[in-house]
């Protein structure tokens, strides 16, 4: 009797980091603010794998709000250090738009995320600064 192939399956090589089988792909899986996120990280190749990797680590790390709670001011100061490494015509505009937030969100700039009663969940904050 011949034996059928094994469809393939995830294999784990390091922190996050995992193999297919089958295709020899390297994915990662990350949680980050109490979800699981699992990505292709486009290699077969180990040594890319981890590179990649670290800077998607590093990309999910720029505005992280599992901090616990957060204003939307101390929300705004957070993202602005983020963002000091690009143009300053660029860093510009982003304080602007900070200055702007923080003077007419709908509620005030006090507001704290990742409360019950607060309007604004950390997901939709997250959405308004990655749009910026």
């Amino acid at each position: 009797m011949k034996e059928q192939p094994k469809s393939g399956g995830f294999e784990k090589v390091g922190e996050c980091l995992y193999r297919y089988s089958s295709t020899g792909g390297f994915y990662a899986r990350i949680k980050t603010i109490g979800k699981e996120i699992r990505k292709s990280l486009d290699t077969n190749d180990r040594y890319p794998a981890k590179r990649r990797l670290a800077k998607l680590k590093e990309d999910l790390q720029i505005i992280n709000l599992s901090k616990g709670r957060i204003t939307l001011a101390g929300f705004c100061d957070h993202y602005l250090e983020t963002v000091q490494h690009l143009k300053g015509k660029t860093v510009m505009r982003k304080e602007l738009v900070v200055r702007r937030i923080k003077e007419e969100w709908p509620g005030g700039s006090d507001l704290i995320s990742g409360s019950h009663n607060s309007p604004h969940p950390p997901a939709s904050m997250r959405a308004v600064f990655s749009s910026l």
